[in-house]
């Protein structure tokens, strides 16, 4: 359900320079995370510094950093990026004080880089995941969504259409009595 011409003019990357981001927002197995890395990958053949993270994880940096006190270390490693992937947000929810550090990442690339993202959440389900703050949440959105390019994906799982053309063979093992 994606029209191929807005992925292809994506790929050329002018999003990039004009600091404009990407949200893929759909349901689970219908290719977010792979047309996000094909993104990320022209990207990084056109020598666009690129950083992909999964979201939990980021947000598990941030905290680790914080309570090391480097976390203006990784602010300026991030700000070095001309792009940045943050898959499965929403997989994972976070308490208000890693909500408030991704917002932090989010504010510094404001009309300064740009972000792609991919969750399996609306945006009315994201306070959930930012540890049910609507003011942050609306703050985040407000300025990830900004001018930015959101493309929606529908479907039944890849992962669950492939499977199910297959039969699956459960093979017992004679000493576990099953």
């Amino acid at each position: 359900g994606i029209d191929p011409k807005v992925i292809a003019d994506l790929a050329r990357g002018d999003f990039i320079a004009e600091h404009r981001n990407v949200i893929f927002a759909g349901p689970i197995g219908t290719g977010k995370s792979h047309l996000a890395t094909a993104l990320a990958v022209e990207a990084a053949r056109r020598r666009e510094h690129v950083a992909f993270y999964r979201a939990a994880d980021l947000v598990r940096a941030l905290v680790e950093a914080r309570d090391n006190r480097e976390l203006g270390r990784i602010h300026k490693r991030l700000d070095r990026v001309e792009l940045l992937l943050l898959d499965e947000v929403g997989f994972v929810p976070f308490d208000r004080q890693g909500g408030e550090l991704l917002f932090g990442v989010v504010t510094q690339r404001y009309q300064r880089r740009s972000i792609i993202v991919t969750t399996n959440l609306s945006f009315g389900e994201w306070p959930k995941i930012l540890g049910g703050d609507e003011k942050l949440t609306t703050a985040l959105l407000d300025r990830l969504a900004d001018n930015a390019a959101v493309i929606t994906t529908r479907g039944r799982s890849f992962r669950m259409r492939k499977r199910a053309g297959k039969s699956t063979v459960v093979v017992a093992d004679p000493g576990s009595g099953v």
